[in-house]
């Protein structure tokens, strides 16, 4: 399943070896994230082939960017929701991309591709 939100957001089935080597690194599936941390990652990558003439790594990534875990408090210890996403780090410096502040229904447009 690939939704369309994340195609706008730079996604290209099956993504570049640095998308699946971020994903493979926080064991995750495409799917499991939201478009921004999609751009996040596509960012990064063009931010460093582009503007570092480097070739881009997960030490270096991971320098900039965290995956986050939904959490909930409800009368008792904290909750995991499921949902995660990759945000930036607060205490760096990274070129502001300007990314939907909460993408409303992105899960509700999706269509199936075949990896061939």
């Amino acid at each position: 399943i690939v939704f369309a939100d994340h195609l706008v957001g730079g996604f290209s089935p099956p993504g570049s070896k640095f998308f699946r080597d971020v994903l493979a690194y926080l064991q995750l599936h495409h799917q499991y994230i939201g478009p921004n941390s999609v751009s996040n990652i596509c960012d990064f990558q063009v931010f460093c082939e582009a503007y570092l003439q480097e070739e881009p790594t997960i030490d270096l990534f991971r320098d900039f960017f965290y995956l986050n875990h939904h959490m909930e408090f409800l009368d008792g210890p904290n909750t995991e929701l499921g949902g995660m996403s990759i945000q930036k780090r607060r205490d760096v410096t990274f070129p502001h991309a300007k990314l939907h502040s909460h993408p409303k229904d992105w899960n509700r447009t999706w269509i199936y591709y075949k990896d061939t």
